[in-house]
C-alpha cells in the first residue's frame, strides 16, 4: 500500500515520472545485493592478495580494477533485473530524455559547490582547534606508483563510464524512487543521498557525497531524466580521474 503526498502527486505529473514503480520487496532486494556485493568484493580481493594475483594490497593493480568495474556493473544489472520483473521499460526507468537539459548544469555546479562548501566549513572547524585532517582525505584512488597503462584504461572506463551509469540507475532510478512514493519527497532526497554517501565507504566524504546524492536526486526528479544526472556524475567523475592521472604522471 502506497501512501500519498500531494507534493509528489505534482511532480509527478510535472516530470511525467511515475513514482510508484517499486515495491518494498524491490528495495530490500536491492540494498541486500549491494551489502553482499561488499563483501563478496572484499573477500575477492583478500583471495587475490593470497594468491599473488594482487601483489600490493594498498594500491589498484589490474585484478583490482576489474573488480572495481564488476561491482559497478553489478549495481545496473540489479536495477535492470528489478525492472523488467515488473515489466518496466529502460524509458520508465528514467532513460529518457530529459524535459530539460538546463538541470544538467545545475547539479553539476551543485555537487562542486557542496565540496567547496565542506572544506571550507572543515577549515572553519579546524581554526577552532578541532583535528579534522582525517576528514579532509577526499575519495582518492589508491593508484600507488607504477600504475600500467591497461589498469589506466580499466579504471578510466570504470570510473568515467560504467559508475555514472550504474550508481545512477541505482541510487536515483531504484532507491530514491523506491523512498519517494512512500516518504514525504525532501526526507527521500536526504535518505537516499546518505545511502549514496555511505556507499563509498569513507568517513571523509559521507557528508558531501551525502549532499552531492540529494542534489543529483533533485536534479533526476525535476528533470525527469536519468540523463541529467548522469551527464552530471561523469562530468565530475572524470574530472577528478584527470587529476588523479595528472598527479601520477612523472
Amino acid at each position: 500500500m502506497f501512501v500519498e503526498w500531494p507534493i509528489e502527486t505534482s511532480r509527478a505529473d510535472h516530470c511525467a515520472l511515475e513514482p510508484r514503480v517499486w515495491t518494498v520487496f524491490d528495495l530490500v532486494v536491492g540494498l541486500a545485493i549491494l551489502a553482499l556485493g561488499f563483501v563478496s568484493l572484499i573477500a575477492i580481493q583478500v583471495l587475490l592478495v593470497g594468491l599473488g594475483a594482487s601483489t600490493n594490497p594498498n594500491a589498484i593493480d589490474v585484478p583490482r580494477a576489474l573488480l572495481s568495474l564488476a561491482f559497478e556493473a553489478l549495481l545496473a544489472v540489479v536495477a535492470w533485473l528489478l525492472a523488467a520483473r515488473r515489466g518496466l521499460s529502460l524509458r520508465a526507468l528514467g532513460l529518457r530524455l530529459p524535459r530539460r537539459w538546463g538541470f544538467l548544469p545545475v547539479a553539476l555546479v551543485g555537487a562542486y559547490l557542496a565540496l567547496v562548501a565542506y572544506h571550507v566549513l572543515l577549515q572553519l572547524i579546524a581554526r577552532l582547534g578541532v583535528d579534522t585532517s582525517g576528514l579532509m582525505e577526499g575519495n582518492t584512488l589508491p593508484v600507488g606508483d607504477g600504475v600500467s597503462l591497461a589498469t589506466w584504461i580499466v579504471l578510466g572506463i570504470a570510473v568515467v563510464v560504467v559508475a555514472p551509469v550504474a550508481e545512477e540507475l541505482f541510487f536515483r532510478g531504484l532507491i530514491f524512487r523506491a523512498l519517494v512514493a512512500r516518504v514525504p519527497l525532501p526526507v527521500a532526497y536526504a535518505v537516499s543521498g546518505l545511502v549514496f554517501g555511505g556507499f563509498h565507504l569513507n568517513v571523509a566524504v559521507l557528508v558531501p557525497f551525502a549532499l552531492i546524492g540529494a542534489i543529483f536526486a533533485w536534479a533526476f526528479w525535476n528533470s525527469g531524466s536519468l540523463w541529467t544526472t548522469i551527464g552530471a556524475h561523469a562530468a565530475v567523475n572524470g574530472l577528478s580521474f584527470a587529476f588523479a592521472v595528472a598527479g601520477a604522471v612523472p
